[in-house]
């Protein structure tokens, strides 16, 4: 089995090795990548069985490699790693298909675990990881909500990172009225803030 490994810490990248290789298979062949665009060239070059991409990045964040490489060979399996918990993070990477997501203080027997599951073609979520995924799905039966194509281009732009005024060039309009459109696809879309509406655009189908 070959896998991947992107962390832009050396030490952890190591240590991480390490407690596979004690887990799985002391002779398991392992690469390393610094960055999420690193891994994608990777990639290209070379089959892998599983990557286990870290979140934040830089030059290129696990968020965004995780997309290229979900989209250039969506057979890959993908093994996220993070250092925190935020329900939102979850949904994002769940909704792009992600095999399992691991804290980076999984225990020996847990990473196993995981890696057995999706060597056999399955996902493995801890139980905290699979009740967010499950709270979700049980929302999902409400009646869908429709947007207006401002509105949509409003969420791909908050997606994007911009601040309002950058919003109001582009859509050509004014700082208060991209402020107001906010507030109020807030209130339609029953999301508290700009994280959950990101979020909400996945699970719909608005953001790729």
């Amino acid at each position: 089995m070959n896998v991947l490994v992107v962390d832009d810490h050396e030490i952890f990248r190591k240590a991480f090795i390490r407690l596979l290789r004690a887990s799985i298979d002391v002779n398991l062949k392992c690469e390393e990548a610094k960055n999420g665009e690193e891994a994608v060239e990777q990639v290209r070059k070379k089959r892998f069985d599983i990557i286990f991409l870290d979140v934040s990045m830089p030059k290129m964040d696990g968020f965004e490699a995780c997309k290229k490489i979900r989209q250039e060979y969506p057979e890959l399996s993908i093994i996220m790693l993070t250092q925190f918990d935020n329900d939102d993070l979850v949904l994002h990477f769940f909704s792009l298909g992600i095999a399992s997501f691991l804290s980076k203080e999984v225990s020996e027997s847990e990473l196993s675990l995981a890696v057995e599951n999706v060597r056999e073609g399955k996902k493995y979520f801890s139980k905290h990881v699979a009740d967010i995924i499950q709270k979700r799905k049980a929302t999902e039966g409400a009646a869908k909500i429709d947007l207006t194509f401002q509105e949509k281009k409003l969420i791909q732009l908050l997606k994007e990172g911009l601040t309002s005024k950058e919003i109001a060039d582009k859509m050509e309009l004014s700082f208060n009225t991209v402020n107001t459109y906010r507030e109020r696809l807030l209130e339609k879309t029953k999301t508290i803030n700009v994280a959950q509406l990101i979020t909400f655009g996945f699970r719909n189908g608005i953001l790729k």
